[in-house]
């Protein structure tokens, strides 16, 4: 696919427009926010990925090029997980991968195939889903990161880039582009050669996390205020006059 032309801007704004609407119509429609419409979007965005696995497997399967250890892979599952159960952490995870990692795989596809594939639409769907489940689930359902949200996923990012390591020397491959870059480019192509890049990207990743979680840290204090509040109260009345 030739990146920016007609039909991957299209994909991009179907994303953007679908991500506004997951996290601002659930607000005012509170039907939105019931657990059936999660469920739904969750098997969507796991049928998917699924269906991506599987035509991987009947175009041919690879070892060194095919096994799900790329980090949108890991976005996706963990949306699904976070759609199903609405915990706290898997939501988090879901929000750092999803704008961190998926939302990359939506701009810099690493696909040769246009949309008369039909792989290349499940392609979209599930990076793209990525990123509109994240919206909905911490703007739409207001499961906002917690306090050192950051620092949990960098730590879980490092924990998949071991994985995607080690899968590399055995297979021979390049997951997560840790052995060079993208062959039809990628913001990677800006951060040096190799193995420089690496630690690049290491610290841009870091600074992205850490303002992916800054707009809630005031969000999150003003939402545990009440309670404190109300903690404070509960003491004083129950000290002796």
């Amino acid at each position: 696919m030739e990146h920016f032309a007609l039909p991957h801007l299209t994909a991009i704004a179907i994303t953007v427009v679908m991500a506004v609407a997951a996290a601002v119509v659930p607000r005012r429609i509170p039907a939105l926010r019931r657990d059936l419409v999660p469920y739904l979007a969750a098997a969507v965005l796991g049928g998917a990925w699924l269906w991506v696995q599987i035509d991987n497997i009947a175009d041919g399967f690879v070892a060194s090029k095919d096994l799900p250890f790329q980090l949108s892979d890991w976005a996706v599952l963990v949306a699904v997980v976070a759609l199903v159960t609405l915990r706290p952490i898997a939501v988090e995870m879901a929000w750092f991968w999803g704008l961190a990692g998926a939302i990359w795989a939506v701009l810099t596809p690493d696909t040769s195939r246009g949309f008369e594939h039909l792989n290349t639409w499940f392609f979209f769907v599930a990076h793209s889903g990525v990123i509109v489940a994240a919206c909905y689930l911490v703007f739409g359902r207001r499961i906002v990161p917690r306090p050192g949200a950051a620092w949990r996923a960098a730590t879980f990012s490092v924990v998949v880039f071991l994985v995607a390591a080690i899968a590399d020397i055995t297979t021979g491959g390049n997951y997560m582009f840790l052995r060079e870059p993208p062959a039809r480019g990628s913001l990677l192509d800006f951060m040096g050669p190799w193995p420089w890049y690496l630690l690049s990207a290491a610290v841009m990743a870091l600074v992205v996390l850490v303002a992916l979680e800054a707009p809630f840290r005031r969000s999150v204090k003003a939402c545990l205020r009440p309670r404190l509040r109300a903690i404070d109260t509960a003491e004083s009345d129950r000290r002796p006059a």
